[in-house]
């Protein structure tokens, strides 16, 4: 085979963009991919960081974020991952169908790849709206809100059941009134 061949390297300018201009309109796959080869927590809060910063959302969501990445993301080579594969070989729980479980999703038939590929694509698309929505917030309960609305369709899994309200009731005859709810 022609030496000219084998040094041939194309530069590739979507691979070499890392300005916060992908991150605010790049695309899903582009930013999962990205999200992909982060090494470690310190690239995946600075990764979340210049997110939020592109989209003008609040500093606090950005902590959420970094909070539900780390439940959500069982990446290879990652801190923690050789714990996650020796967890995996005793039959432990799953890191990887826990996350499909907090993103709705099944991935049986998916490669490990592919699962990771999808799992990162879910994160990005739940990350996304949460800073769409909470752009505009200027008080945490705003913030939290943007959080949950976004939660609610792209990470129920997330959510935490609320208890249910304590009030007071009374039987009359056949019929049950509720009070203070």
């Amino acid at each position: 085979m022609s030496q000219r061949l084998l040094d041939y390297r194309p530069e590739l300018e979507f691979l070499e963009s890392s300005g916060t201009s992908t991150l605010a309109g790049g695309d899903e796959l582009t930013l999962a991919a990205r999200l992909l080869e982060l090494r470690g927590g310190a690239q995946l809060d600075r990764f979340i960081d210049a997110m939020v910063r592109a989209g003008g959302a609040p500093v606090p969501l950005g902590d959420a974020l970094k909070r539900a990445a780390r439940q959500v993301l069982p990446l290879h080579g990652w801190p923690g991952a050789p714990v996650i594969e020796s967890l995996r070989r005793r039959g432990k729980s799953d890191p990887i169908a826990r996350a499909a479980r907090i993103f709705g999703i099944e991935l049986e038939g998916l490669s490990p790849e592919d699962k990771e590929l999808e799992l990162a694509q879910r994160f990005v698309r739940f990350a996304r709206e949460a800073i769409r929505l909470a752009a505009d917030a200027i008080r945490p309960a705003g913030v939290a809100a943007a959080l949950a609305e976004s939660a609610r369709s792209h990470a129920p899994g997330l959510l935490q059941c609320e208890a249910g309200r304590m009030g007071h009731w009374q039987r009359r005859g056949n019929r049950i009134i509720v009070y203070d709810c």
